[in-house]
């Protein structure tokens, strides 16, 4: 649109504080937060359509062998409609001790929740970005979420996350299993996504945009 050429485009991926979003014992996370050892998985995000929540719903409705899944909700309410249609759902799939939705907490306690979960699932429709995704990462977490993000600019696929490709509650429900399932997998695929996110922390950011600018200045 503006007719520019790519030697004057520089793309600067958001950044994570890594001084707040880190690995902690999941144990402790869950004591602090009074979950059990049921598996967690883990929504953050604005309660919208776009979010694709009730994606999730049905997808945790769809794990046979997975003892007693527990979907935490985490997110601002932008929609009072919408909240209402999920409700309606939960008591559909009678999820009802399944799932629960914590409503927005505070940004410094996020981490917290990161931790205390298994897996998270963002099954969003369209994401700009997908900071949430990168925060649990941070957080030694895997990450499933929909290729429609820009998480997909951050998250190896079957290694550091999984990143589906169709917005159907079948696919998402597949790899949570697997993921639930395999506590080594989950070892393994949470450290890869920590390294993965350490490279995209705030200092980095910083010095990439102070660059951009330092080399504007020069060629002025």
């Amino acid at each position: 649109y503006y007719g520019a050429t790519s030697e004057q485009v520089f793309v600067i991926p958001c950044g994570v504080d890594l001084e707040l979003f880190k690995p902690t014992e999941q144990f402790e996370a869950r004591s602090q937060l009074d979950f059990d050892a049921r598996p967690i998985i883990l929504f953050v995000g604005r309660i919208e359509p776009l979010k694709g929540v009730d994606l999730l719903c049905k997808s945790v409705a769809m794990l046979k062998d997975v003892d007693s899944p527990r979907l935490i909700v985490v997110g601002g309410e932008s929609e009072r409609t919408e909240m209402e249609r999920l409700n309606d759902l939960v008591q559909e799939l009678n999820l009802n001790s399944n799932i629960e939705f914590v409503g927005p907490v505070d940004h410094s306690e996020l981490p917290l929740y990161y931790n205390a979960a298994d897996v998270v699932a963002i099954p969003s429709y369209y994401e700009s970005f997908g900071l949430a995704a990168l925060e649990a990462m941070a957080c030694g977490t895997p990450v499933i979420t929909s290729r429609n993000s820009g998480a997909k600019t951050f998250i190896e696929q079957g290694r550091s996350g999984y990143l589906i490709p169709w917005n159907c509650p079948e696919h998402y429900a597949e790899r949570l299993e697997i993921l639930l399932k395999n506590p080594i997998l989950r070892a393994n695929m949470g450290q890869k996504a920590t390294m993965e996110a350490n490279k995209l922390s705030w200092n980095t950011a910083a010095t990439k945009t102070e660059l951009v600018y330092s080399n504007l200045i020069k060629s002025a």
